[in-house]
């Protein structure tokens, strides 16, 4: 999480710092992580290398995404969503969607689909104006965070390790 954190400074920091498009912008963090960023558009991209070789892809576009290439066949999204954002770790993978249909709908959604698969349910909190479902398979577990606001209903999808 505080990695998520540190990342999500980096982007908005540096693409103050990347301006309006053109070359890509690297900048070597305090903590000798290599800092890519490059702008196209409404579309930020921001790759985050360690000096253990490990590292992290995040792509933020008001106009749309498609899912990361490592998305699970086994995590079905609703159709009709828009991918917001995305994040591509070492660890897992994370999304923000934005959603056509009610908080509702989208929950019921991913509770059939995860269920579908063979996922195990082991959470399913539902609120008026959105809800989380948590749900394992194997060693993998996934966090789902819906919520609306102002006719706008957003999806957060989180997978990783248990």
């Amino acid at each position: 999480m505080l990695f998520l954190i540190r990342a999500t400074s980096a982007i908005v920091l540096l693409w103050a710092v990347a301006g309006c498009g053109g070359d890509p912008t690297v900048v070597t963090t305090e903590d000798g992580e290599e800092v890519t960023v490059s702008q196209s558009g409404d579309g930020v991209d921001v790759t985050i290398a360690n000096d253990s070789g490990g590292q992290t892809r995040i792509q933020a576009s008001s106009s749309g995404l498609s899912l990361p290439d490592e998305w699970p066949d086994d995590l079905e999204t609703l159709p009709g969503i828009k991918v917001m954002t995305t994040a591509t770790t070492p660890q897992g993978l994370m999304v923000s969607l934005e959603s056509p249909k009610s908080s509702s709908e989208t929950i019921a959604f991913h509770e059939q689909k995860l269920r579908d698969a063979g996922w195990e349910i082991q959470m399913n909190m539902k609120q008026p104006n959105g809800g989380m479902l948590n749900a394992t398979k194997g060693e993998r577990s996934v966090n789902v965070v819906v919520s609306t606001s102002d006719e706008t209903t957003a999806i957060n999808i989180v997978l990783g390790s248990k």
